[in-house]
């Protein structure tokens, strides 16, 4: 009696081999099989990701996610509290060279505008270094309220983007228009001018 290897694959009558990937009459066929249930199951992920089901450009004339803002200096309050107002939100890191070239333009905005008008920095979860954000505020004499965005579904997007649909690109900024709908997602840097001409379009 031959005796066989206690590991080899069984075989069928035909003399085919069977029970292991690659052997057997399907054995071409078992890089395309896995390589087609990898892509259903990335692209599952993909489009199942919290942050993925509704992007920012989705969300210009719905009502503004009910969101909370929590300032450097520990104040917590509702975004819905600023009803009644425009409400700039710019989205932006400390390593996101356009965001800090920007920074003054908000600035002038935020000291030059009305009452009516809100200027809120959102420092993304995905800035860490906190020595770094510390110290940008500190040089670009920002006096706007900052927030720092946390929580969140996922390694770098926080709560406030995940609610807005926001993964960038940055520096990415949301106007709201004082019913409390969003008016205008914006990407990339903003000058003044083009500040204030999309708060005239927020009040309408």
């Amino acid at each position: 009696m031959t005796e066989t290897e206690p590991n080899a694959p069984a075989m069928s009558d035909d003399g085919m081999s069977y029970g292991r990937v690659g052997y057997g009459k399907f054995a071409r066929l078992s890089p395309f099989i896995l390589a087609l249930v990898m892509a259903v199951a990335i692209g599952y992920i993909a489009l199942n990701r919290p942050e993925k089901n509704r992007l920012s450009r989705d969300v210009i004339g719905d009502p503004a996610p009910a969101v909370f803002l929590t300032t450097t200096e520990g104040q917590t309050y509702p975004l819905a509290s600023l009803q009644g107002n425009v409400v700039v939100l710019n989205f932006w890191a400390s390593w996101c060279e356009p965001c800090v070239r920007e920074m003054p333009a908000f600035q002038a905005v935020h000291q030059e505008a009305g009452d009516d008008v809100k200027i809120i920095g959102i420092n993304l979860k995905n800035d860490p270094d906190a020595d770094a954000v510390a110290a940008l505020l500190s040089s670009s004499g920002v006096t706007y309220p900052i927030v720092k965005d946390t929580g969140g579904s996922t390694t770098f997007h926080g709560d406030i983007e995940d609610a807005f649909g926001a993964t960038g690109p940055y520096p990415m900024t949301i106007i709201i228009s004082p019913d409390g709908t969003v008016s205008q997602v914006l990407f990339g840097e903003l000058d003044q001018a083009g500040i204030e001409q999309a708060i005239t379009k927020a009040r309408g």
